[in-house]
């Protein structure tokens, strides 16, 4: 069995228990409102409007730290402490790349980006406040080889100590899917990292195709006893988490809670939910906040029905899948399919 769940222990004292299922927030697919002169996005409003919600998992762009999420930095010493924070590099919000859970395609607007500038947004946070660092990305660059980007990685956690670190793994070329057989080459040079990072659509082409690469990923890193959690990026919806949970990754992430409503095990267009929920008279904006606290609830559950999944008696394997309640026959099925020779 993949599937795990477990305790890291952070630099500064805090235990996290996998798996994590980090709420992401990203100006990319966001709008841009105009005020005072100054380019405010939506993306820091959700911010606000679930700061007090947000206890456990964050992550948060270095990109829009610096150009466009001024006030976290005030906000983090009141409503907005959650227990870990996740600081990405950037790449996702530097390319006009069109993602397909994005309701409408809002252009990016393209500021200057690079390793420098990731560098001094990581040095503005506070070593008091537990995070996890991400390696330095652009999707603008040409893309690296695996190895520069182990060197590149590598001399970048080395002056954060206090903090865990994730590398993401990108392909070799701009474009292309991560070349696996590569990772798997390379894998003893993967021990020198806390977590190991995969873009979810840079895994293969099809839901089975990525689980089969994260379990043979798995499978290599236990091997050389490395227990590193895999972190599957831009992930974050209660059907495929669940399936690349049992193929093997532990943390998940992505902006699919803002903009689909989680319910009995599927990511479902808003407006719906509030119909099935005979919130048909309420204020759009209303239930819009109510359906962000509901998936924020939401995703605790499933963390709780995946750690019982995980520790579920191995003589009894089967009857483990139905810890996931609306979405057992789903994930069995998929699960077969994965272990089908």
């Amino acid at each position: 069995m993949l599937a795990r769940s477990r305790i890291i222990q952070h630099p500064q004292g805090i235990r996290i228990t996998t798996p994590i299922l980090v709420s992401s927030f990203s100006t990319k697919g966001f709008r841009f409102i105009e005020k005072d002169k100054k380019l405010l996005s939506e993306a820091f409003e959700l911010i606000e409007n679930t700061a007090e919600y947000l206890t456990e998992a964050v992550l948060l762009s270095c990109y829009d730290l610096k150009y466009y999420f001024p006030d976290v930095e005030k906000m983090r010493k009141f409503s907005f402490v959650p227990k870990l924070t996740f600081l990405d590099s950037g790449g996702y919000e530097t390319i006009d790349d069109y993602d397909f859970t994005e309701g409408y395609k809002h252009p990016i607007i393209k500021n200057e980006w690079n390793e420098n500038l990731h560098l001094e947004r990581l040095n503005k946070w506070s070593k008091f406040y537990p995070a996890v660092f991400i390696s330095y990305d652009n999707g603008c660059e040409r893309r690296k080889e695996l190895k520069s980007q182990i060197k590149r990685a590598e001399k970048l956690f080395d002056q954060y100590p206090d903090q865990l670190n994730d590398f993401l793994i990108k392909p070799d070329k701009k474009g292309d899917m991560l070349n696996i057989e590569k990772i798997i080459d390379h894998v003893s040079l993967l021990k020198r990292f806390n977590i190991i990072g995969f873009t979810e659509k840079e895994l293969g082409e099809s839901i089975i195709e990525r689980m089969k690469n994260i379990k043979v990923v798995r499978e290599s890193l236990d091997n050389i006893k490395c227990t590193a959690p895999i972190h599957i990026f831009g992930n974050l919806d209660p059907l495929t988490s669940v399936l690349y949970f049992i193929a093997g990754a532990e943390i998940f992430d992505g902006l699919t809670w803002l903009r689909f409503s989680f319910f009995e095990g599927k990511s479902v267009y808003m407006q719906n939910i509030d119909a099935l929920k005979n919130r048909t008279q309420e204020k759009d904006r209303l239930n819009y906040k109510l359906n962000l606290v509901e998936n924020l609830i939401y995703m605790r559950n499933l963390q709780a029905e995946m750690i019982g999944f995980a520790n579920a008696d191995p003589m009894e394997q089967e009857k483990a899948f139905n810890n996931f309640r609306y979405i057992n026959k789903e994930v069995l099925s998929a699960y077969k399919i994965l272990y089908s020779k």
